[in-house]
Formats: structure tokens, sequence, C-alpha cells
């Protein structure tokens, strides 16, 4: 009999155990330290020839993705709240490159040398319905790009070829 409580309490110990590691890894954002953040950087220069401006923390989660905010948030311990996303999600770290939101997109674009692509108006409402684009310009990569509208930057996409391969979210699609 007592063998059975003591399992049982072994068991639940143990469930408990991890389910804590679970939310634990499930809600945590990290903050990147200064080395990470040069690396992030790093990698941005090279895709497009430009970096993050201002001051800010770099924020990523489980899945890699990126969140900015102002320092003053930075200062907080996310390791108290749960919680999955801190600031604006700017883009995903990918084993090819990074990924840019659409809001990361117009924060690098206007300053950004490299990998952009401009659409024209019909190119440009095929994107926006979510549709994969051909660019008539065979860029010399494969990998991720700008896509720009006259002075808008409407996302990132990659470019395979001539093809735009999008990334647009359903829920930000324009309805035909």
């Amino acid at each position: 009999m007592d063998y059975k409580k003591v399992m049982v309490k072994t068991i639940k110990t143990t469930i408990l155990k991890k389910q804590q590691v679970f939310y634990s890894t499930m809600f945590s954002l990290k903050p990147l330290n200064s080395k990470e953040v040069r690396n992030i950087q790093k990698k941005l220069v090279e895709q497009w020839g430009c970096s993050l401006p201002g001051e800010f923390v770099l924020f990523q989660n489980q899945k890699n993705k990126l969140y900015l905010t102002n320092r003053e948030i930075g200062l907080m311990d996310p390791k108290n709240f749960r919680i999955d996303a801190m600031g604006l999600y700017v883009g995903e770290v990918q084993e090819d490159g990074i990924r840019l939101s659409i809001e990361g997109s117009q924060i690098i674009g206007k300053n950004a040398t490299q990998n952009v692509v401009s659409l024209s108006e019909q190119q440009m409402r095929a994107w926006m319905n979510g549709e994969q684009v051909t660019v008539d310009d065979a860029y010399n990569c494969r990998c991720h790009v700008l896509v720009r509208y006259l002075d808008d930057f409407l996302g990132c996409g990659k470019l395979k070829g001539t093809s735009l391969l999008n990334y647009v979210p359903k829920e930000r699609r324009m309805l035909a």
C-alpha cells in the first residue's frame, strides 16, 4: 500500500515537472545579448547592406522569431511572465538567413542597398493577393529579398531564379 502511494506521488511530481518545463520553454522569450544582436546585425548587413537602426532590445522565442522593443521594456525580465511575444515582430532567423516580416521590411527597406526587388503595379496586386510573382530580372541569389512597390515595402519573399515566393500571411492579403 505504501509502495503505491509513493509511486503515485512520484508520477504526479514527474508530470508537474514536465508541465513546468513545457510552459517555461513554450512561453519564454530570450533577450538577446550584445554578441547575439551583433550576429543578427551582421546577417542583415550581408543580406541587405544595412542593419536595424537606433537603440533597441531584441527578443527571440523558441521558434526563432525576433521581436524588437525599446530599451525600457528590455529591462523587464521576461521569465517573470508567461508571454509568447513582446514588441514588434520583425522577422525570423532561418538557416538561409533572416526572413523579415512586413514591418521588418519597412524598417530595413529604406536603407537597404541590395537584394531589393521592385514590382510593377500588376505584380504588386498579385503579390498582395498572396500569389507567386515572376520578376523580369534574374537576380544572382537564391535568397530572401525585400519586395517594394514605388516607395512602399510590401514584405519579404524568397527569390528562386525569376520566381518570387510569397510570404504574405493569409490574414494580411488583399481580397481580389
